[in-house]
Parts: C-alpha cells; structure tokens; sequence
C-alpha cells in the first residue's frame, strides 16, 4: 500500500487556492505559496514561498497516509500536522487541515501556471 501511495503523492504539488473556515478564499500567486515535495525515496518537504523566498523549510522523512472510517488522512508526526485527502490525481491534490478545516488546493509544479492563470480569472 504504502509503495502505491508513494507513488500517487510523488512530485512537487504547489497550492493555487485556499477555502478558509469562515467562507473565504486565497488565492496563490507566484510570490506566495505553500509547497510539498514528496520525493521517490519517501521523503517530504514542505515550503512556504512568500515574495518569492522561502520563508519556512520543513523536512520529514516520516509521513505516512492512513485509512479510519473511509477516510484517508496524510499524517506527519514529527511536525505535528495531519490533514485528510480529499482527492489526489495526476494533477490536482486537495488536503483539508484536521485542525483548521481550510482546504487547499495543489497542483502538480507542470500544471500550476495553468491553475494560476484560472486564478487570475476569478473577482473575489
């Protein structure tokens, strides 16, 4: 199991659209944005690019994706994060926090200028 989830979440996944709790959205841009990486080897980072520099580097080199009540959830115990997977394809990853209940919206690094550009359509 744990070799075809490995295989579905490796890449780089950049966020373009965030649902707040309270009814709000954000949108990404170039300048600001939150980033995993998970590497072949099991590996994952996070970042979260502001103005265009990273601002905050974590690693995890233990994460695993678990299954409770048809559900399943991307747990990194190390720093302290869990968010359940809403959906994952070749090209779109949404996680909702487990803490906040904010749904984020990634895209897969080759598709993310496309979901930028749709973002800039959107008049919130």
């Amino acid at each position: 199991m744990h070799e075809l989830v490995k295989g579905i979440f490796t890449g780089k996944w950049k966020s373009f659209k965030v649902f707040r709790r309270t009814g709000d959205v954000s949108l990404s841009s170039r300048e600001r944005f939150l980033q995993f990486e998970f590497d072949p080897d099991g590996g994952l980072a996070l970042s979260t690019y502001e103005n265009a520099e990273v601002t905050n580097t974590l690693t995890a080199d233990q994460w695993s994706v678990d299954l409770k009540g048809k559900r399943h959830y991307l747990h990194i115990p190390r720093l302290k994060i869990s968010y359940e997977v809403i959906t994952v394809n070749h090209t779109v990853m949404v996680l909702a926090d487990t803490v906040t209940s904010e749904k984020t919206f990634f895209a897969r690094d080759h598709n993310w200028d496309a979901y930028l550009k749709t973002n800039e359509k959107i008049v919130l």
